[in-house]
């Protein structure tokens, strides 16, 4: 009970920095199936947030395709917001990182001892033109292999120091 209350409180923070989730309740939340392909389609949008304590401050980014075929990085750290129009050789950079790193493999929440409830929540949103998605999240605890957003966040950080 308290693991599905935390986990709605984490979504409701990170549904006002990302916007509205797409499924209606935690169990809907996890539809991540471990046989999962990854596609061969493009790269539509990526998002990460993270919503941290002191420790861990928030950091906000995303890459999106745009009307006109570029893709638009963008990135909030420190309440300061920074953006960057880039080509498809970013995406195809993220695209390998998050093959490497098996993130259709994530499950849809990842948490730790239901008793601590401060520190960092997490969300990665991933959506391909052929309208597979993944969207995985947590509190305090990640993927085994967290090198897929590791990845994904050095490329913006790299576009936006």
């Amino acid at each position: 009970m308290m693991k599905t209350l935390l986990f709605c409180v984490c979504m409701a923070l990170c549904d006002a920095v990302v916007g509205p989730t797409r499924c209606g309740s935690s169990r809907e939340y996890n539809r991540i199936r471990p046989d999962r392909v990854f596609p061969d389609s493009k790269l539509v949008s990526m998002k990460y947030v993270i919503q941290g304590t002191m420790a861990t401050p928030d950091y906000d980014a995303s890459l999106s395709l745009q009307p006109d075929g570029r893709y638009l990085a963008r990135k909030a750290t420190f309440g300061q917001n920074d953006s960057v129009y880039c080509d498809s050789g970013v995406a195809d950079m993220v695209c390998n990182r998050l093959r490497s790193g098996k993130i259709m493999n994530y499950n849809g929440e990842y948490f730790t001892n239901q008793n601590v409830l401060d520190g960092t929540t997490w969300l990665v949103e991933v959506t391909f033109g052929n309208g597979v998605s993944v969207r995985s999240g947590g509190h305090m605890a990640y993927p085994k292999d967290f090198s897929a957003v590791k990845g994904f966040v050095a490329i913006i950080d790299s576009l936006l120091p």
